[in-house]
């Protein structure tokens, strides 16, 4: 259950599973000349508070970390992710603008933030939630079960997984504490996103079935998503009105297409062309959608549907960060206003950062900008 279609975040939430300590000498050979040619890219962008439509911008580092990824943003326009150090420590950051804060000292990451700025993640290997400064470690199923946290609204309820035993089990948090979601025996799942209404979307195991299906559920009674024909499916996240997205299988068994259920009804959202795959990881209120699709030529791209179109957001990357090996991959979350948050990486260098995406124009205004799209 740590992938998915190739496509899923490690069960941690954080990161896609990479080997880093192989490239790592080759990288700090790089990152000075990558830096410097990146700069010139960052002198041309615009400060977030005025930044132009689909305007990019890549967030400020730790002073002791080397690498980020942006995973949520809220209405507020705080983002929140996780930091790489040199030793490959991680940390949960809290970007203000482009100034970033560790909200731990300890093997962290952040992966949500509500409206009044309080953070889901996970501290060692338990689920954590941070009010400002201060860190609230949640219930586990048992002492020496992991958990982590992935999703938190305004009203503080929190989801995401506790272990119990061999099993992963989807959780949820509030006053009353731990509550696991709707599965029985040996039935396993992830609650990995929360709308105001107390809905929560993940994906569950089903007895007697192969793969995992999308789910939804509403207080304890879990329903299983359809999928695009194939034989099963992710939710990643749900808006106010109860849209939700993910990625399904299509009938071929093997590719795996973004998908938009209203309902249990499935929508396949397509991908950038010919057989790539796609994931939709987040959706706004005003049904703007994020996530990644791979392509053809350069592995995976960080895209958004919009209007019925799907736009590949390095359309709006500075050609100077294009050319110092900077591609968008992957796309992680959406806020009412239309900003988008998620994980840039680098061709030459393999490393990753976060970014920050001002709105992106209208369909019908980003094809008068950009008559097609460069691969980089």
């Amino acid at each position: 259950m740590t992938a998915f279609f190739g496509l899923h975040w490690s069960v941690r939430g954080r990161s896609l599973q990479r080997d880093r300590g192989s490239t790592r000498q080759l990288r700090r050979r790089a990152r000075f000349v990558t830096l410097l040619m990146s700069a010139v890219g960052f002198l041309a962008t615009c400060t977030v508070a005025t930044a132009q439509p689909g305007t990019v911008t890549f967030l400020g580092k730790l002073s002791r970390t080397v690498e980020s990824a942006a995973a949520g943003i809220n209405n507020a326009g705080q983002v929140v992710g996780t930091s790489w150090g040199e030793d490959l420590n991680r940390y949960a950051t809290l970007w203000n603008g482009m100034t970033p804060t560790a909200l731990s000292q300890s093997d962290s990451g952040a992966d949500a933030i509500n409206d009044a700025g309080q953070v889901a993640g996970f501290e060692g290997p338990y689920a954590t939630v941070w009010n400002g400064s201060t860190s609230t470690r949640l219930q586990s199923l048992n002492l020496r079960g992991a958990s982590s946290a992935l999703d938190i609204n305004d009203a503080g309820q929190v989801v995401g997984y506790s272990w119990s035993g061999a099993v992963i089990r989807p959780a949820m948090w509030d006053h009353r504490g731990l509550t696991v979601l709707g599965t029985t025996g040996e039935t396993s799942g992830v609650a990995h996103a929360i709308n105001e209404a107390g809905q929560v979307v993940g994906y569950s195991t089903v007895a007697g079935q192969p793969g995992l299906a999308a789910t939804l559920w509403v207080g304890n009674t879990a329903t299983h998503l359809g999928t695009l024909g194939g034989s099963g499916g992710c939710a990643f996240g749900i808006n106010e009105a109860g849209q939700i997205v993910g990625n399904s299988i299509l009938a071929d068994h093997w590719t795996s297409h973004a998908t938009l259920w209203n309902g249990t009804v499935p929508t396949d959202l397509g991908s950038l062309g010919g057989t790539n795959i796609s994931t939709a990881y987040g959706i706004n209120n005003a049904g703007q959608i994020v996530g990644t699709s791979s392509t053809d030529r350069d592995g995976f791209h960080a895209v958004m549907w919009q209007g019925g179109a799907i736009i590949d957001l390095n359309d709006f990357l500075d050609e100077s960060l294009k050319k110092a090996g900077w591609r968008l991959e992957f796309a992680r979350d959406v806020n009412d206003s239309g900003w988008v948050v998620g994980s840039a990486e680098n061709r030459f260098t393999a490393d990753t950062r976060a970014f920050l995406l001002s709105p992106v124009p209208e369909p019908e205004t980003h094809v008068l900008m950009c008559h097609s799209y460069d691969l980089i």
